[in-house]
């Protein structure tokens, strides 16, 4: 259960992608000189190595000051340990320590720039602003117990016990991204501009190749196998042997032929008498692109392509075996037009816009943070240390 990254649809809250993967790109003390922020910022992973954990000495710290507020090692940890426990199980050792590093220091990001926003949007809510966001904080958690505990809190209380976390953990971890998202939405959409046309064609250019789309065709397929008629106690069948299973392989297919040729339906001749994988769905493979199929379907994906839809080709026959190939659609290729997509293009320009935004209030809220003790690489350590310790 992922309870931390569960959506939160409510009316009052439009805002969307509040913590974005690299929106810190350092953690600083600004009366700190350069050298040391250079050399202390969580933001760069590169400095901070599972490799020099135990160099960091026997007591690390434990929990980080952010503008007054205690950010402690379990409260980064603990939301990511059911994801720990199965990727510990999944991944080479070596693997999985480069994995808890990236995925830690990430955790710790996201905690420490939640608590610094939660902080700010916290400062001037009234007591009816805080009273209507209780309701939409219990709203919220009715439907995550319905969603991921069927319906029952018993259930989702087991499954935040895995995260060594209780309702009330949950709860106040709901209000903290409600009060978020709704100071973000007030304070940073406000400023979120209509795009000019100058950047709608750019945006234009930059992603329509993303929406374009190949011809391809729907192929059915009536496959038969030389290998379905030769001695199944032939462990070395003789030329004879083979030849003999050619001819009765050629005569099935021959058979099917004649039938698609005299007005039986394809796929009802490719459930008769196919030995393909898809014969029991009539032969139908669905949509199929350009040499997207390889081995032993190579040449019946070629000959897909020379045919029109509603063709049926001629025998093909590989040394494998025969086939009948059939083009039942086909799907042009497709490439938008600016008139098209411009409402997607508003739509995504608003927003990169409004996370670009979000970005530069975190980097400026940031720089102006208080963090005690002032050299959080200690802290950072503690933390790789705890989540490659979840067992």
């Amino acid at each position: 259960m992922q309870s931390k990254s569960a959506p939160i649809t409510l009316p009052l809250l439009l805002a969307a992608g509040l913590l974005l993967p690299g929106c810190i790109s350092g953690i600083r003390n600004p009366s700190a000189g350069r050298q040391h922020e250079e050399r202390h910022a969580p933001g760069r992973s590169s400095t901070v190595k599972p490799t020099s954990i135990r160099g960091s000495g026997p007591d690390p710290a434990r929990r980080l000051i952010v503008n007054g507020d205690t950010v402690t090692v379990d409260d980064v940890i603990n939301p990511l340990r059911p994801e720990l426990r199965e990727r510990r199980q999944a991944m080479p050792p070596d693997e999985y320590r480069r994995y808890v590093s990236d995925v830690a220091i990430q955790a710790m990001r996201g905690r420490v720039v939640d608590t610094i926003l939660y902080r700010k949007a916290s400062l001037r809510m009234s007591q009816a602003e805080r009273d209507a966001l209780e309701s939409f904080v219990s709203a919220e958690l009715r439907r995550r117990v319905t969603s991921a505990g069927n319906g029952t809190q018993h259930e989702y209380e087991k499954l935040l016990h895995e995260q060594q976390r209780t309702l009330d953990d949950e709860r106040e971890q709901i209000r903290r991204q409600l009060t978020v998202q709704r100071y973000l939405h007030l304070n940073v959409m406000p400023r979120v501009q209509e795009p000019t046309r100058a950047e709608l064609v750019a945006l234009f250019e930059r992603v329509k190749d993303n929406g374009s789309r190949p011809q391809r065709r729907r192929m059915r397929l009536i496959e038969v196998r030389l290998l379905n008629h030769l001695d199944p106690a032939a462990a070395d069948p003789s030329r004879a042997q083979q030849a003999a299973a050619r001819e009765a392989a050629r005569a099935k297919i021959e058979d099917a032929y004649r039938r698609v040729r005299g007005g039986e339906a394809f796929e009802d001749v490719a459930r008769a008498t196919s030995e393909g994988i898809h014969a029991e769905d009539g032969g139908d493979w669905g949509w199929v692109g350009r040499d997207s199929l390889m081995d032993r379907w190579k040449a019946a994906c070629d000959t897909l392509w020379t045919l029109e839809a509603g063709q049926t080709s001629e025998i093909v026959e590989t040394d494998e075996g025969f086939f009948l190939v059939q083009c039942a659609e086909v799907e042009p290729a497709y490439t938008p037009d600016f008139q098209t997509l411009q409402p997607q293009l508003v739509e995504r320009h608003r927003s990169e816009r409004y996370n670009d935004l979000i970005n530069e209030l975190i980097e400026e809220l940031i720089r102006d943070a208080r963090f005690d003790p002032p050299d959080i690489e200690p802290f950072v350590n503690a933390v790789i240390e705890a989540a490659l310790a979840v067992e």
